[in-house]
């Protein structure tokens, strides 16, 4: 198809400056992570079916600009899932305990607040990271971010 004179098509000059922006680095490198620590769970077996759904429910609130922190409580995970409030501690704890992930239990005052998780990929740990906990950590060590870039 080629544009001539009689033609009612407009040609727009497409110049460098309009192209869309990529994703930063950044982005890919932290959607990769939460796939692969979301898939790592998956593979679990050890694992109950529940555990996975209160991981993908943590994993919604995972916040890439705080390190991949989530801070969802209890009650919150509990209305997300339809399930009881003890079901979802029961299931947190499975997964601190599976080394999933690390939890920072926390107090305001006397009452409780909502717990901090920070998700953890085993195999990041086994092929040589030191004290790879963090998603930071982890994503800092080069073999690790060069195992999640495509």
């Amino acid at each position: 198809m080629s544009v001539t004179s009689k033609s009612s098509a407009t040609i727009i000059p497409i110049n460098s400056a309009t192209k869309p922006p990529k994703l930063t680095p950044t982005r890919n490198t932290f959607e990769k992570f939460k796939e692969a620590w979301q898939l790592q769970i998956a593979a679990d077996n050890t694992l109950p079916a529940g555990a996975l759904r209160v991981a993908l429910a943590i994993s919604s609130h995972m916040n890439r600009h705080k390190n991949g922190r989530a801070w969802p409580g209890y009650n919150r995970l509990q209305g997300m899932l339809g399930i009881h409030r003890a079901t979802v501690i029961r299931n947190v704890q499975r997964l601190e305990r599976a080394g999933h992930l690390t939890i920072e239990r926390r107090r305001n005052g006397t009452r409780n607040a909502p717990n901090h998780y920070w998700p953890e990929l085993k195999d990041a740990n086994k092929s040589g990271a030191q004290n790879a906990t963090t998603l930071v950590a982890q994503l800092c060590d080069p073999l690790v971010a060069r195992a999640l870039l495509p």
